[in-house]
């Protein structure tokens, strides 16, 4: 039940973030942004978060893994600013979110290090440093004793599932 409840939470976070874009039709410029979102396991979340940054109207595919990367940067940053902080005031002396602040901002340097890749057109170490970034908010996740009962866990699944999109754009 628990976990129902979560999931819904989580795709209400995600529809009232990204609900005035699925109403549109997609304009001719966003046409590389649907095939190549298409080409990913998370199709809606992709098309979403680049229509969401008008710069991908303009971009080729591996601008948009960059647009991307930004995207997983800003959802980090937001996890960690709004949530993370937050918890740790409201529960002090839980080492777990501490460990948490940790894995964030780990996620953060792998962003900085996918943006040195991807400008020296290393173009598979970048995409390597976004598989560290979702395995750090993969790792945060797995301080807490049973799946999916972190207090993190949408924000988790929602960093994962982006820099996972990040990933594979960059390859393509």
């Amino acid at each position: 039940m628990k976990s129902s409840v979560r999931l819904a939470v989580l795709l209400v976070c995600l529809v009232s973030v990204f609900l005035p874009i699925s109403h549109c039709s997609v304009p001719n410029d966003f046409k590389l942004v649907e095939e190549t979102c298409k080409k990913t396991y998370h199709y809606d979340l992709c098309r979403f978060a680049l229509s969401r940054v008008p710069e991908s109207a303009h971009a080729d595919v591996k601008g948009l893994a960059l647009i991307m990367a930004d995207v997983v940067l800003g959802r980090a940053r937001n996890t960690t600013e709004n949530k993370i902080q937050v918890l740790r005031k409201s529960n002090p002396g839980d080492k777990r979110f501490d460990d948490c602040l940790l894995h964030y901002t780990a996620i953060e340097f792998d962003i900085a290090r996918f943006d040195e890749h991807f400008r020296n057109h290393d173009y598979t170490s970048a995409e390597v440093t976004m598989e560290d970034a979702f395995s750090q908010a993969g790792n945060c996740e797995l301080l807490f004793d049973r799946p999916k009962s972190s207090p993190l866990h949408e924000y988790n699944i929602l960093v994962t599932h982006l820099a996972e999109l990040a990933g594979s754009i960059v390859l393509m």
